[in-house]
């Protein structure tokens, strides 16, 4: 999971978003508190809508990523099901 959040840093850094990756990285793997978007969307120039948009990209990526580490680093269809089994336990749901 490390390895997918390194490439989604580089991605947005890669992009000019860096300050954004910043803001929002925290919520790639929890909610927000209440009035949490509208605090980070004030830094960003953004509405809360906005911000919960762009988290929902951000997650979607990292699952993304996630999939394609885990697909590079095993031989077979039914290890890469047993890593994401496994990686969702770790992660506790």
């Amino acid at each position: 999971m490390d390895h997918a959040l390194v490439l989604l840093e580089d991605e947005f850094k890669a992009a000019g978003k860096a300050d954004q990756y910043d803001a929002l990285a925290d919520f790639v793997a929890r909610s927000p508190e209440d009035g949490e978007y509208d605090r980070v969307g004030e830094r960003l120039g953004m509405n809360s809508h906005a911000v919960a948009m762009a988290v929902a990209r951000l997650r979607d990526r990292c699952r993304t990523l996630i999939r394609a580490v885990i697909a590079d680093t095993v031989q077979s269809a039914e290890d890469y099901d047993a890593e994401l089994r496994y990686l969702v336990e770790l992660l506790g749901g």
